[in-house]
């Protein structure tokens, strides 16, 4: 069961103020078939325009704070949903099981491409 999934209507108008939306999904409880039960659904922007956003993602990584910079990302990007995941308006720090796997999911959605540094 998927809570707190929206109307269409909604993710179109995200849709044209922000472009791409993702969609997050984080299984919370399964039955004994290991089938979903209990799916918490939240939805945030790309941040693969937003500069600040992504500088502040990096210099995280670059510092070792991986699940910081995940979570920094999930709540920057955050449109709604589920508030399992996210609410806006607690303003405690404590990171649930449920959030972090969101966060985890959010950093799938950055475009990090592959290069190669040669020295000279």
């Amino acid at each position: 069961m998927q809570r707190h999934t929206l109307p269409q209507e909604t993710i179109d108008s995200w849709k044209k103020a922000y472009g791409v939306i993702h969609k997050l999904s984080v299984t919370v409880k399964k039955d004994s078939k290991g089938t979903p039960t209990d799916v918490a659904v939240g939805y945030i922007k790309d941040i693969n325009e937003d500069m600040d956003v992504i500088a502040n993602v990096l210099s995280m990584q670059n510092n070792g704070q991986i699940i910081e910079c995940k979570v920094f990302l999930l709540e920057n990007a955050w449109l709604g949903g589920d508030p399992r995941i996210f609410n806006p308006n607690d303003l405690t720090t404590v990171v649930t099981s449920i959030k972090l796997g969101a966060a985890v999911q959010a950093g799938k959605t950055m475009d990090v491409l592959e290069g190669n540094v040669e020295k000279l």
